[in-house]
């Protein structure tokens, strides 16, 4: 059982043992011609990704005689029982060789061993500040967004689009094709294989803002991708788009939470301004000796809450 599943002997009373090695026997005669099936029920889980994390594995193990107690697991004549050699773990789910029964020799592929398992394709990404703070207006920042795959599929023209808040203005670099509004979007042609990652970078000039929280908060996206024979594919566990606010509350730098939107993910930098408008309430005329008000208001300009 490879990492991409759990088990649970709950639900596989006809197997005994534990994960990762598990094994079933068939106490009845199997004669010349004849077959039998047995089901193992497995759970998909999350991992970081590989070709194999999901490429679940069986191999006769031995057999007896029709006494049942003189092994002749030796005796097959195109196979050797429980070896799980190179050979044999070459041959991946959907290959060539998988589901052949039909092999007469000893070396490779075995046909007392197969294996199985579904295509996962599974992206994530996750975005953080690289230059750092503090800050000034007008100041450039660069953010570095990290493409991972999770699954088991090679993946290649993912298409990251950046959502930039009414703090920040795009500024030309890194190759990024600008929508003149609030959008920047480009496109990795290069292959992210199963468990690699890859990163972009974006650079953003730092505004002043009318007291949005949201102002310097920066969102990218996964918002479509293909496999190398550039078909689109469907991500397991997430919804890529280019719609910013669709995708729940993000949790930040995630990309193992179930709750979140793992193709989606926010970097901010904090922005410390207040200002203050003072202004005289009392009506003229003046006399002296006469009291004045004044009204003084401060505002946060910034997206870090003040207080004292």
């Amino acid at each position: 059982i490879p990492s991409g599943y759990a088990y649970d002997p709950a639900v596989n009373l006809e197997w005994s043992g534990t994960a990762p090695t598990i094994t079933h026997i068939h106490g009845a005669q199997l004669n010349p011609g004849d077959s039998f099936e047995v089901n193992v029920i497995l759970e998909l889980i999350r991992t970081d990704g590989s070709y194999v994390n999901w490429a679940n594995y069986s191999e006769i193990k031995s057999m007896a005689d029709v006494t049942g107690q003189i092994d002749v697991s030796s005796q097959d004549v195109d196979s050797d029982p429980n070896s799980d050699t190179a050979g044999e773990r070459a041959v991946t789910p959907g290959s060539t060789l998988d589901n052949n029964i039909t092999d007469i020799t000893k070396a490779g592929d075995q046909d007392d061993h197969d294996p199985a398992g579904p295509n996962v394709f599974d992206l994530a990404q996750r975005k953080t500040v690289v230059t750092a703070g503090p800050y000034t207006y007008g100041q450039e920042v660069d953010f570095r967004i990290t493409v991972f795959n999770q699954g088991n599929v090679t993946a290649q023209n993912v298409l990251i689009t950046d959502y930039i808040p009414s703090g920040f203005a795009f500024v030309s670099a890194y190759g990024w094709t600008f929508d003149g509004v609030n959008k920047a979007t480009q496109n990795i042609t290069s292959t992210i294989r199963p468990g690699d990652s890859t990163f972009l970078l974006i650079k953003l000039r730092v505004l002043p803002n009318l007291a949005s929280s949201t102002a310097y908060t920066n969102i990218s996206e996964i918002s479509s991708a293909t496999d190398t024979t550039n078909t689109p594919r469907v991500d397991i566990d997430s919804n890529p788009d280019t719609v910013v606010d669709n995708d729940g509350d993000p949790i930040d730098d995630s990309v193992t939470d179930p709750s979140d939107e793992d193709d989606h993910d926010p970097a901010m930098i904090e922005i410390f301004d207040l200002a203050l408008r003072k202004s005289l309430i009392t009506a003229s005329p003046y006399t002296y000796g006469q009291t004045h008000q004044y009204r003084i208001v401060v505002f946060n300009q910034g997206n870090v809450t003040a207080q004292n």
